[in-house]
Order: C-alpha cells, then sequence, then structure tokens
C-alpha cells in the first residue's frame, strides 16, 4: 500500500505546535522530521519536545540523524507511533529494528532518493511495518519531487 503522510520540518517547537493544529481533522497521522545537522547541515526540534503536545494524530518520527538507534528513546517520549531510520547514516540496520521492537512501536526504514533500495537489509525486512522512499534528497523541505 502507497500511503502519502505529510511532514513537518521545524526546529520551531511553537511552529510544530501549530502545524499539528493544522494536520488534525485532516489527516489520521503526519511526520516530524528530525536533523541532527550530520546528515544535512540544518538542525531541528528533538522529538521529546512533543512530550507535553496534545493530540489525536499518530506521529511517524523521520530521523535522519547520525546514529538513529540513540535517538529512539527520544521518540518514545515524544509520543511516535512508528519510528523511521535513515539507512545511510546506520552502522546496523538489524540493531535500529531490534531496538524500536524492544520500544514496542511501529518499525520503518528510510532510503534517500539516490541510495539503491537492494541497501536495505534484507534479513529484516520482514520485522519492517513501512520503508520510506524520499522524494527528493533527505534533510531540507520544500525541494521539489524528484519524478525517479
Amino acid at each position: 500500500m502507497l500511503e502519502i503522510i505529510p511532514a513537518i520540518l521545524t526546529n520551531d517547537p511553537r511552529e510544530l505546535e501549530q502545524l499539528i493544529g493544522k494536520a488534525e481533522g485532516v489527516v489520521d497521522r503526519a511526520q516530524i522530521d528530525i536533523v541532527g545537522g550530520q546528515f544535512a547541515k540544518n538542525e531541528t526540534i528533538d522529538p521529546s519536545v512533543l512530550e507535553n503536545v496534545d493530540t489525536n494524530l499518530k506521529l511517524d518520527f523521520h530521523l535522519m540523524t547520525k546514529n538513529p538507534t540513540a535517538w529512539v528513546e527520544r521518540c518514545i517520549k515524544g509520543m511516535a507511533d512508528r519510528i523511521f531510520g535513515q539507512i545511510e547514516m546506520m552502522d546496523d540496520q538489524v540493531e535500529f529494528v531490534g531496538k524500536v521492537q524492544e520500544v514496542g512501536v511501529k518499525i520503518g526504514l528510510a532510503i534517500d532518493i539516490d541510495t539503491p533500495v537492494s541497501d536495505l537489509d534484507s534479513t529484516i525486512l520482514n520485522n519492517l511495518d513501512a520503508v520510506l522512499l524520499m522524494s527528493y534528497p533527505a534533510g531540507v523541505g520544500g525541494q521539489p519531487l524528484d519524478p525517479k
């Protein structure tokens, strides 16, 4: 199944709350993009800032961070329903999937637009709830959709 989910990329907690409010009642799920300054040069909010945000949305966290496994617990504090780790910044996809399984939320892996799908570890594909295929290079919002 193909699903298009609105993504929120911001470093301002107030803007994050406003954008979540706009999405409520329109969609059931929103993606919060987390950029840590290594994969892309910008940085966004820490997932844990959502700890006290009141929302009915299911929240995905897309970790475009160095060592996404280290960010999983922060996403749980931020009310994650599903956590995606960007494979290009992982040392071990199996370790990431195991950590997300341990905390009990849905698991996803994300691959950048120029990364071959074959870079996904085939031994864990059955453990995934979703794969996020980027439609433009990760880390900066507002880029045009790349048809490839």
